[in-house]
């Protein structure tokens, strides 16, 4: 039972390796999104994450893991620890946590196109009831004279 673990680790550890080696780290340090399209990615990521500065990094190290055909979310989160905590320079960390952080405030700070969009009452001129139900909303109202069961 041992013996197989120690497998495995040192297996992993060598994969873990190769990729480090094999990585294009101009890729995983490209800032190539901007701020609308991480909000995007953020807004569409299914477990809704305080996104930070080392999420964003990681986005770039699975992109670069994906072109080397690697899928392994242990390899993958390992080599996103190595590659934050001992190759991005101060100024590359800083950036990607101002672009977190920016993110995170414009996330926060749409309270705004919130009320505008409440605030929206002109009904759509529709040709019948399905359509008017569709873009203008069921009303409760008219429900009122059926008999209940």
């Amino acid at each position: 039972m041992n013996e197989q673990r120690i497998m495995r680790t040192s297996t992993r550890s060598r994969r873990l390796n190769d990729f480090l080696v094999r990585i294009n780290y101009q890729n995983v340090c490209r800032f190539s999104y901007n701020n609308i399209d991480a909000a995007t990615y953020t807004r569409n990521d299914r477990y809704r994450q305080l996104i930070t500065g080392k999420c964003l990094m990681k986005r770039n190290v699975i992109r670069e893991a994906h072109r080397l055909q690697i899928h392994d979310q242990r390899i993958i989160n390992l080599a996103t620890n190595i590659i934050w905590n001992f190759r991005l320079t101060t100024s590359q960390k800083d950036h990607f946590t101002t672009l977190a952080n920016s993110i995170r405030v414009s996330r926060i700070d749409n309270t705004d196109t919130i009320n505008r969009a409440l605030q929206l009452n002109v009904l759509q001129v529709t040709n019948n009831s399905f359509e008017d139900n569709i873009f203008n909303g069921i009303n409760f109202r008219d429900f009122n004279n059926i008999p209940n069961p």
